[in-house]
């Protein structure tokens, strides 16, 4: 899995997160690309600003494939 890192904003934290980014909380997580983090923080839910969360990269858009010929 790609990761990128997230810096944690003032009042987010993980299930916030994963609403809006379309990943698996407990999967990211428990994944050993968060290990620090979950090391200075037990709570998911409590997160500080400044945090970096690694969080699995945006999908790509899928590309829609479209006739000349197509109507709506």
């Amino acid at each position: 899995m790609a990761w990128r890192v997230h810096v944690v904003r003032p009042g987010e934290h993980l299930f916030q997160l994963a609403e809006r980014h379309h990943f698996d909380a407990d999967e990211v997580w428990n994944d050993p690309a968060n290990d620090d983090l979950r090391e200075r923080r037990p709570n998911p839910n409590m997160l500080a600003a400044g945090d970096l969360l690694h969080i699995p990269e945006d999908p790509q858009p899928a590309a829609v494939a479209c006739s000349a010929r197509t109507t709506n």
